[in-house]
């Protein structure tokens, strides 16, 4: 049975949080996993699985933090999402995004009087996510109209933009842009438009999983500050203005990820062919049934030879230690759901019923028990599920899928009512 820590399509690395907050409030059948050692919301973008995570302030809790998440949901891919600083002579200014087309990292020498950077620690993002993100960007320009959150200076508001830039990742909030390793910088980086403080320490993580699994990673951010360029509005102080600007930031840079995910095309960890939802509502009560000729043949050319149905009845039980949920044995203890699932199979030749799960809240859940079952031509068999008590809450959108020999059948997504 998977679990809270399933795999993921999507880890959204938040490191303060403000930024966390607005990120998780983006996330569609959100939920908290359970035993997680930092703030964690699981939970669903577009058609994609997410997962967000505060992952801490500065490079070495940002890269700690990011292997043991990775580890836990092992995400094909990694986005940090948060705020950052701009530059007064470049493109970006208070409240816009940028995407990073490369970071650098600031390591070195200081020989001399001045520190010489080295590109050690430099990296360029996924390039498929990258590209993908930057068309989104010009395509959708409307992403703009989700963004719930006020400007902050309305006597001079305008359309916040979105586009690739280059990112300047260092240990250290910059307020001084004469500082001498701060000026050392720009003059190494001439093309920089942004710094932040943990792009170095995910890039590090990432590189390290890659040794054992294939993950990408991409940074997007809001532009919270910009140092040497004033951002007071009238009657407000230079800290409670940064303070506004910083809100304003994490929302937009959570707002264009959302969007982003939404219209991404990539593939991601869900079944083939399956739809978020059908938009039906299938309310099923203790006792209740319902039938829907919903199982879908694996290919079309299969469609006049072999096809599936199913009933779904949710029963209330309690669990008894070795007893049968099938026929509902008793404790006083454990109060969990028995999802009842009757699949019914019509079969071109004699197959083996292999393996039933229902989908749930980013979880694929295997029956209790599945005997050995040959199917010949048309048979029909009941299948039991335990749904934990803390899953079948309210309305969840479920699917089932099931394998007949070596061909699967799967359900579109609908929704599920579990009874209180």
């Amino acid at each position: 049975m998977s679990s809270d820590h399933s795999s993921v399509d999507f880890l959204l690395a938040c490191p303060l949080p403000e930024e966390w907050a607005a990120m998780a409030s983006q996330l569609g059948h959100s939920f908290d996993p359970i035993d997680q050692l930092l703030p964690a919301k699981r939970g669903q973008i577009g058609k994609f699985q997410v997962v967000c995570v505060q992952v801490g302030k500065y490079q070495e809790n940002a890269a700690s933090s990011l292997q043991q998440v990775i580890t836990t949901f092992e995400p094909r891919w990694v986005l940090i999402v948060g705020i950052a600083g701009g530059f007064p002579d470049g493109k970006f200014r208070h409240g816009d995004v940028i995407i990073a087309s490369n970071v650098y990292g600031v390591v070195g020498k200081i020989i001399g009087g001045s520190f010489k950077r080295r590109p050690d620690q430099d990296w360029r993002p996924d390039r498929t996510l990258l590209e993908h993100a930057e068309l989104i960007a010009k395509m959708s320009p409307e992403w703009v109209d989700n963004v719930g959150i006020a400007w902050p200076k309305p006597e001079e508001k305008r359309t916040p933009k979105v586009d690739s830039g280059y990112v300047v990742s260092i240990n250290a909030t910059v307020d001084d842009l004469n500082y001498p390793l701060v000026q050392d910088l720009r003059k190494g980086i001439p093309e920089a438009d942004a710094i932040e403080m943990e792009g170095t320490g995910v890039g590090s993580a990432i590189r390290l999983t890659q040794s054992k699994q294939s993950i990408g990673a991409l940074m997007i951010r809001g532009i919270s500050d910009v140092p040497g360029l004033t951002s007071d509005g009238a009657g407000l102080g230079a800290s409670e203005q940064r303070a506004l600007w910083r809100h304003y930031a994490a929302g937009v840079a959570a707002t264009f990820v959302r969007v982003f995910l939404t219209k991404l095309t990539l593939r991601g960890k869900f079944p083939d062919g399956m739809q978020e939802d059908t938009g039906d509502k299938v309310r099923v009560l203790p006792g209740g049934r319902v039938t829907r000729q919903i199982l879908r043949p694996p290919n079309e050319e299969l469609a006049d030879r072999e096809q599936g149905s199913l009933e779904v009845e949710v029963q209330r039980y309690m669990l008894l230690s070795g007893g049968n949920p099938a026929i509902g044995g008793l404790s006083e203890t454990t109060h969990d759901i028995n999802l009842a699932v009757v699949v019914t199979f019509r079969v071109s030749q004699p197959s083996q019923l292999q393996r039933v799960q229902v989908f749930i809240r980013g979880n694929w859940l295997d029956t209790l028990a599945l005997p050995t079952y040959v199917i010949s031509d048309v048979e029909t068999h009941t299948v039991y599920f335990q749904i934990p008590k803390r899953l079948a809450i309210g309305e969840q959108k479920v699917c089932i899928r099931a394998w007949v020999g070596s061909r699967s059948f799967q359900s579109d997504m609908f929704t599920v009512a579990f009874a209180s």
